[in-house]
């Protein structure tokens, strides 16, 4: 365990929300905190580095502290559950969401050590609880929280894990007072590690009126007739010929993980087979089947949570303890279908159906950083003020969101995908990346294939360290241990 760096606050009404934002900005940077108010007195005994938050600057601290003052408006509207007002500025190129002071971002020396009225420890707190969520009634047909209405996105950010880049600065900040802390920023020797998991909607084009439905879409409502003749020859090829369904590209995308060397986490339906939650049973032989081939590569199995269950741990336990049963091994980690999500209720269900970790965060309809962060760590309930025993590990970027949602050609989609890694890098967290194996069918996804391997190709040449969701998570959680000495 290293020395921990001593974090006092003077914001008594909101110590939960205070104490957890800077525990996981500490997190990130790879220090220890012990984080507490400050006492009557205004002491703070230990050795180590002192980081005050709070309007005035108690005695007794000069030379080793760094004083970040707080924006007691935001503070205000987080105890009324009100929507969050900001006054958005920027130092050095990198956004601030919130002040101390109406005074521009500044960061300056002083007699105590260092002081700065960016509040660091309110836009943490902002991005990572997704609190807007909660108190903004902003939804879309299925009743997600959309992209464009959250901050990030207003202000252009969402391209930006703003909370690792707020993490930086508050390492620089204590190593200006105090140079012997050395933070451990990355719990991994790699520039950045890289998760490339496929949620299974379906496994099947064809099959009852599929093909129908198909080519009504086609012809009619979308005006598609070159996608309607390659559904038409793909259907003779499958009905005449015995080729296989498009949908079914799990060879492809194994043989192109094992020339990579990558493992993959599958998310899989365990519900009711429906109309919104996939056209496959755990039932049926042949997805047994594919599940055992999967788990005898070596790849991960999670949940793929059903349309209804995002925010019932009833459900979710059911789900889980079925997919467990039909595979044979623990199910530890969650993806919600749909990408459905509700705050903070959604997090709440799935701590408590006992997951290990969740990767749902990103949204359907904006590539990016939901979270402001590309780095595992630990939700926080906004309701019952506290933490969760469970991990989030943010997704970064899916299929459809490039080509349903935004529109962009392949060569479009790979720019914003390369400025997604590259940010990755530089914060050296986690590029989750989701690809449905029915996006990689030539019928509906012509071209996008090549996206798929392009960025496979990217990654690879950043050296990243490739994982499986779930070992992302476990390595974390013994990280945070070493340096708190307990779990995270």
């Amino acid at each position: 365990m290293t020395r921990a760096v001593l974090v006092r606050h003077r914001v008594p009404d909101r110590a939960p929300e205070v104490e957890y934002a800077f525990r996981a900005l500490l997190r990130i940077v790879g220090l220890a905190a012990d984080v507490r108010p400050i006492d009557q007195e205004g002491n703070a005994d230990g050795t180590g580095p002192i980081v005050y938050y709070g309007t005035t600057l108690p005695e007794g601290m000069a030379g080793r502290c760094v004083h970040i003052l707080p924006a007691a408006e935001f503070w205000e509207d987080v105890c009324a559950r009100r929507p969050i007002r900001w006054a958005a500025a920027s130092l050095d190129g990198v956004p601030v969401l919130f002040r101390g002071t109406d005074a521009p971002p500044d960061v300056r020396p002083t007699t105590h050590g260092v002081e700065t009225n960016i509040d660091i420890v309110a836009g943490a707190f902002l991005l990572l609880t997704r609190y807007e969520e909660a108190v903004t009634g902003a939804r879309d047909e299925h009743g997600r929280f959309p992209a464009e209405a959250s901050a990030a996105e207003s202000l252009g950010v969402l391209d930006r894990p703003l909370v690792d880049e707020y993490a930086r600065w508050l390492g620089e900040w204590i190593r200006t007072v105090d140079s012997s802390v050395e933070p451990s920023r990355a719990w991994t020797d790699r520039p950045a590690a890289a998760c490339v998991t496929h949620d299974v909607d379906a496994l099947k084009m064809f099959g009852g009126t599929k093909l129908a439905r198909g080519l009504f879409r086609d012809l009619l409502r979308e005006r598609a007739p070159r996608r309607a003749v390659r559904r038409s020859t793909a259907a003779v090829r499958r009905y005449l010929f015995g080729a296989s369904d498009p949908f079914d590209t799990f060879g492809w995308m194994w043989s192109v993980a094992d020339q990579a060397g990558f493992p993959s986490t599958y998310f899989v339906l365990a519900g009711e087979a429906g109309a919104r939650d996939g056209d496959y049973a755990l039932a049926d032989p042949a997805t047994r089947q594919l599940l055992q081939a999967i788990l005898r590569r070596g790849d991960e199995i999670g949940l793929h949570s059903g349309y209804d269950s995002h925010d019932c741990s009833d459900r979710l336990a059911a789900e889980q303890g079925a997919l467990a049963e039909t595979v044979g091994a623990e199910v530890c980690g969650v993806r919600q279908h749909f990408l459905r999500w509700s705050t903070p209720a959604s997090w709440r269900a799935r701590a408590d159906a006992g997951f290990l970790y969740d990767s749902s965060l990103g949204y359907p309809d904006a590539e990016g950083f939901r979270c402001g962060t590309c780095t595992p760590f630990q939700p926080f309930d906004i309701d019952a003020r506290e933490p969760l025993p469970l991990v989030e590990v943010p997704l970064v970027v899916m299929d459809g969101t490039l080509r349903q949602y935004r529109g962009y050609a392949p060569a479009e989609a790979l720019m914003h995908i390369e400025r997604l890694i590259d940010a990755v890098v530089a914060s050296r967290g986690v590029f989750v990346l989701l690809w449905h194996n029915s996006a990689l069918n030539w019928v509906e996804w012509p071209g996008w294939r090549e996206v798929y391997l392009r960025t496979l190709e990217m990654l690879a040449r950043r050296r990243v360290i490739w994982s499986t969701v779930g070992d992302v998570v476990r390595c974390w959680r013994e990280h945070v241990a070493s340096r708190e000495g307990g779990s995270g």
